[in-house]
């Protein structure tokens, strides 16, 4: 959990995913954790931090929805907090990183918790985690994307010839039996496609595109940062045949001009 190496997990009735902790452990309790063997290295990593008891109500609220963030499998990490005000329960809420918070309109605390629910599934459901629990896999998802490449509207020609190429050179990977929620940013790095880095480029932009429309059709959550290849400047090759064609042409624009400044001197 704190070596940095990656760990596999998933959610109830999905896939297992593969991820890298970026996160620092907390242990929440009423006494002290016991450690048997304390040493230096145990010191420097455990780290007591006070009661936030003392915070205000509202603030240590805003401070839990700030973190909430949408998860793989369209599933959210939410968090829910309901008190009391004057006569009425409140809730407050966050579902993707929306914030939801008004009144319950109920003094029972039963009651304000199924109002709480109600409104927490309603908002799953008609926000932007109302995806697909199950993510496709590449080559399932792949025709209906070429589909959208030939008939989908406002793709210039060549547009249309880049993205069907660059899908061909995605088929040649691993990833056609990975689901797309699956795809991370260390998979794409992590790709053996051969030839120059533009022909490189022209998979992984089409793998962009690919998951880019994967997110506006709400069949995953979210698509991962794909980095490109640096491409050097393209420098033109001239052939024999070419290059005495430019010489000629270079000679003669340097004798007209010649040719002019010896007509002005002879008129001097």
């Amino acid at each position: 959990m704190t070596g940095g190496d990656k760990i596999a997990a998933r959610f109830m009735r999905c896939d297992f995913f593969e991820f890298r902790p970026e996160f620092k452990l907390v242990i929440a309790g009423n006494h002290k954790p016991g450690v048997r063997s304390v040493d230096e290295a145990i010191r420097r990593r455990l780290h007591l931090i006070p009661d936030p008891s003392g915070m205000r109500r509202r603030r240590f609220c805003d401070t839990l929805n700030a973190i909430a963030e949408l998860l793989p499998c369209g599933h959210t990490r939410r968090k829910t907090m309901l008190y009391r005000r004057e006569n009425y329960f409140h809730y407050d809420f966050t579902v993707a990183g929306k914030r939801f918070r008004g009144s319950t309109r109920q003094t029972s605390e039963s009651r304000a918790r199924k109002v709480e629910s109600k409104l927490i599934a309603k908002a799953e459901q008609s926000g932007p985690s109302a995806v697909l629990r199950r993510a496709p896999q590449l080559s399932v998802f792949g025709p209906r994307f070429l589909s959208w490449v030939n008939d989908g509207r406002g793709l210039a020609a060549n547009t249309r010839g880049y993205y069907r190429l660059g899908l061909q050179r995605i088929t040649e990977t691993q990833l056609m039996g990975m689901t797309l929620d699956r795809i991370t940013t260390e998979e794409v790095d992590g790709l053996l496609l051969s030839g120059s880095p533009s022909y490189v480029n022209q998979g992984l932009r089409t793998l962009r595109r690919l998951l880019g429309k994967a997110v506006e059709w709400k069949v995953i959550a979210v698509a991962p940062r794909i980095r490109l290849l640096p491409e050097p400047e393209r420098q033109q090759v001239l052939d024999p045949e070419s290059e005495s064609k430019a010489g000629g042409r270079w000679q003669t624009a340097s004798e007209r001009r010649l040719g002019h400044h010896s007509g002005h001197g002879n008129a001097a």
